[in-house]
């Protein structure tokens, strides 16, 4: 029996060092946990200033939708310049035309003149005739006359007033406007060329940055597989241990049940024995009460054993429980973590999908930015072609 109990005590030393070697790897998992926690934390942080990052390159990107609106509206006054010069063109081949007209009509008001001036003399070689056809020619003539003098008045008048619409809106202040907004042009052009710049520069951040983010984004996924596949290992090398060892102290267990069982029996059967009804006792039976007493002092020892066994096994019941609860603990902390990182990873899929469109968006209005300078160039050399 002392063999035994030896036996049970040394199995329940090594299940109590079992148990040690199980809270130590317990608390260096926790250990592990709360570094993986740092990591994730930093990782957190740096998306959230990768974030930041972006939103102030989208302000950006709201700015330059702004000046690309007023560039919008500055084309539209280029548009109404070219117009402008329409009129001016049209005006311009107006006026020559109304100049050829008035050369043309002096040209027939001093043929008029002259042919006036020769009616006198005509008039003179007629004074064979009779003096009633002088009269009668006379009178034609002055009819003549007066007709032709109120078309010189008209014609005069004409040409007066045509002078008067062409003074009315000289030529210059038309080359004046355009060589104003000539200039306004030249500053914008220089703006967009300035804006385009910053564009350029901003879109090449914005790509350096993309490219920041995607290696931050790999090197997160390549530690969350990492701590993935040692948190993997770790738990079922655990596992295997907590299986092997649950394993040893059902054995361990059972023996102690069984000879619990043993010991019940045998103290049942002693007591039983002794269970007799009280007699009188003379004096030369003192040997056998000595030797009775010695077996119950026995029995009382094999009790006390026993009872200190079973205390024992219920430390080691409670220490198996608590370290069951361990391993739950642990279990639901992965699985929060788990959790945790697809929520992560969806989060971030989501923010880089709005990122890369809004990196598209400004990719787009970069583009619309070059093809406006490019028009502003062209508009430019066409300015230049004008007169001054």
């Amino acid at each position: 029996m002392e063999v035994t109990e030896d036996a049970n005590m040394e199995m329940v030393a090594a299940a109590q060092r079992k148990l040690k070697v199980l809270r130590h790897s317990a608390e260096a998992m926790e250990h592990e946990q709360k570094n993986k926690e740092a990591i994730l934390k930093d990782l957190e942080k740096t998306i959230e200033e990768l974030h930041e990052r972006r939103r102030d390159n989208l302000a950006r990107v709201h700015e330059y939708n702004c000046d690309t609106a007023s560039v919008m509206d500055d084309l539209c006054l280029e548009e109404k310049l070219e117009t402008l010069e329409g009129m001016l063109i049209e005006k311009n081949s107006k006026l020559h035309q109304r100049q050829l007209f008035q050369k043309m009509l002096v040209e027939q008001l001093s043929h008029v003149e002259e042919t006036l001036n020769s009616t006198p003399a005509t008039l003179r070689a007629d004074n064979g005739e009779t003096h009633v056809s002088n009269v009668v020619r006379e009178s034609e003539c002055q009819l003549y006359h007066s007709e032709i003098s109120s078309h010189v008045k008209g014609i005069h008048r004409f040409c007066f007033e045509q002078m008067m619409d062409g003074a009315e809106l000289p030529v210059s202040i038309f080359y004046s406007g355009v060589s104003k907004i000539a200039r306004i042009a030249r500053d914008r052009e220089v703006e967009l060329e300035m804006q385009a710049e910053k564009m350029s520069e901003m879109s090449k951040q914005m790509m350096m940055e993309d490219g920041a983010q995607r290696d931050a984004d790999l090197m997160y996924k390549k530690e969350l597989e990492r701590l993935q596949r040692k948190h993997r290992h770790v738990l079922q090398s655990m596992a295997r241990a907590a299986s092997a060892e649950m394993k040893d102290l059902r054995n361990a267990i059972q023996t102690e049940l069984r000879v619990q069982h043993e010991l019940r029996e045998r103290l049942e059967a002693e007591v039983t024995e002794r269970s007799t009804p009280v007699v009188k006792v003379d004096l030369p039976h003192v040997a056998g009460n000595s030797q009775s007493a010695s077996d119950g002092w026995n029995s009382l020892n094999r009790r006390e054993a026993y009872v200190s066994a079973d205390s024992e096994l219920q430390a080691l019941h409670a220490q198996v429980e608590n370290a069951k609860a361990d391993v739950q603990r642990l279990q639901q902390q992965l699985l929060s973590l788990r959790e945790e990182e697809t929520n992560m990873k969806a989060d971030h899929l989501a923010h880089t999908k709005i990122q890369e469109a809004k990196l598209h968006a400004a990719e787009e209005a970069a583009a619309v930015l070059k093809k406006e300078n490019t028009e502003w160039q062209s508009l430019r050399q066409q300015m230049s072609l004008l007169p001054t």
